[in-house]
């Protein structure tokens, strides 16, 4: 019986030191813009950790860009990040008018982690419209990922798809751009285009928490005293 005890002391053990990837913040900046007839517009922030919540808004004649980030991590060690973008962007006609969200997130990984993105945006009106994703190390010598995708026929959708794969240790930046522009010859139409984007960092689901923990501890001490009875 005291060999059964410990087998399942030890399973228990397993499955709730399970070794994860500390996630580290290492800066970000986050920017939303509009243009019109030589005006401009602008909201740009500075991140200060992985978790936010906020809509910033550009504003300027007829052209204007929103974004919304609902970015959340771990609150137990940073073992893993989500960040969730929304996207909704006009301009006019006038030639070089344009709407613009874009900005990068910069982390450290002190060990091999998967990563996730997926996204799209759709094109209401002419061209042209784009979506830039890039994963690159700290040093811009390596780049893990680098896709552009632009939109040339009217209404058109892009689609990032859903993206997975690992990292390895080491430092790491995501940067992303979502642009919508009008010809710079200049054209008579607006236009406009929705996005989203989510990239995420490990993986919550198999991230253990205590009320887990302290479930399986309370399981242990009932099969401890259960065995004593048969001892």
């Amino acid at each position: 019986m005291r060999k059964i005890f410990f087998s399942l002391v030890f399973v228990i053990f397993l499955s709730c030191n399970i070794s994860f990837a500390d996630l580290t913040f290492d800066g970000g900046y986050l920017g939303t813009f509009a243009g019109d007839t030589g005006a401009n517009d602008s909201t740009e922030y500075t991140m200060t950790g992985f978790s936010l919540s906020a809509i910033h808004e550009a504003d300027s004649g007829n052209s204007s860009a929103q974004s919304i980030y609902d970015f959340s991590s771990d609150l137990i060690g940073d073992q893993w990040a989500i960040f969730d973008f929304d996207f909704s962007h006009t301009r006019d006609g006038e030639s070089y008018s344009y709407a613009r969200s874009t900005g990068f997130v910069n982390f450290s990984l002190s060990a091999e982690t998967n990563y996730l993105f997926s996204g799209s945006n759709q094109l209401s009106g002419p061209p042209f419209n784009k979506i830039w994703i890039v994963i690159a190390d700290s040093g811009w010598t390596t780049r893990y990922v680098d896709i552009s995708l632009y939109a040339t026929t009217d209404d058109e959708l892009l689609d990032l798809g859903t993206v997975t794969d690992t990292l390895p240790a080491g430092s790491y930046a995501f940067l992303y751009d979502y642009w919508l522009e009008s010809d710079p010859m200049g054209t008579t139409d607006v236009a406009s285009a929705t996005g989203t984007l989510t990239f995420q960092l490990g993986d919550p689901a198999i991230v253990p928490v205590p009320g887990a923990v302290l479930l399986g501890l309370f399981g242990l001490g009932a099969v401890g005293v259960k065995l004593r009875k048969f001892a």
